[in-house]
Order: structure tokens, then sequence, then C-alpha cells
């Protein structure tokens, strides 16, 4: 069994044992039914148009994240995008319709900016930003997060 089947299966069947990298964060953006329900009710409310399969690209964002929050296994990520459901939920209508977000895993990416906002001072946010190379994005995505900080529960 190839290891991208094997994580497929994992996933679905003892998601704690399978560790977050490229693959797993992968397999869980495309395959994932709880992950495509949650990016649907995302879509919506974001106001953005349908996603495709994720691919490489953007996947390592997801790992560096989940590796600036210490999440060590696709359990512990899903349990975080159940536990912060209505703040994705929140994060994605504050989007109404900008940003160009073509992939699933739009629900993972807007868990980012929540636990991000979730942080107690700014300092972190910026080293959130920083740990992403989002560095060249300007003050106004601190600012957001520094208001979905006080929205957020």
């Amino acid at each position: 069994m190839s290891y991208e089947k094997e994580v497929q299966f994992d996933i679905e069947k003892a998601p704690e044992t399978v560790e977050i990298d490229n693959v797993s964060i992968l397999e869980l953006l495309n395959k994932n039914d709880e992950v495509k329900l949650l990016d649907e009710k995302a879509i919506k409310l974001a106001n953005i148009s349908y996603t495709k399969e994720a691919t490489n690209v953007m996947v390592s964002y997801h790992v560096k994240s989940a590796e600036f929050f210490n999440v060590k296994t696709i359990a512990e990520l899903l349990n975080l995008l159940i536990e912060n459901k209505d703040n994705i939920l929140l994060r994605a209508g504050d989007a109404d319709g900008k940003g160009n977000f073509s992939y699933n895993g739009l629900s993972v990416f807007y868990l980012s900016h929540v636990l991000a906002a979730k942080l107690e001072a700014e300092v972190d946010r910026i080293k959130f930003i920083n740990h992403l190379n989002l560095g060249n994005v300007n003050n106004s995505f601190i600012d957001y997060l520094n208001e979905l900080s006080k929205k957020i529960t």
C-alpha cells in the first residue's frame, strides 16, 4: 500500500496516528467529509467561487501553520476545526467576496486566522505572520487579526 493510500485510510480510521505533513494535509483537504462540509459553509459565507482540489502549492502553508500552533496530528487538527467551527464561519463572513482562494481547505485556512487571533498579544500575531512568510502583507492583516480577536469566542 502506498504512503498516500495508507494516510488516507488512517485519516478515516485512526486520525490520532497520522502526523501532519504535506501528504496528510493534502488528503485531509481533498477527501475528508468534515472538512468538505465546513468548506462549503465557509465558501457561501465568504461569498467566493467554488474551490478545486488542493495541490502541494498551498499545503506547505497549512503544515507551517500547524507547526506554529504545535498541532502534531490530523486528529488534533480535526478537533480544532470542530471546536472553532463558529469562529471559522465568522471569519468566512468577514471575507465578503474579498480574496482569491481557489482550493479545498478554506476552513483550515481560516482556522489559522482564528488561532492567530486567539493569541494573547499582537506581537505573537506578528510572529505568526512572520512564521508563515506573510511579512509582505501590509498592516491591514495584523489589524484584521486584532479586530477578529475581539469578536471570536
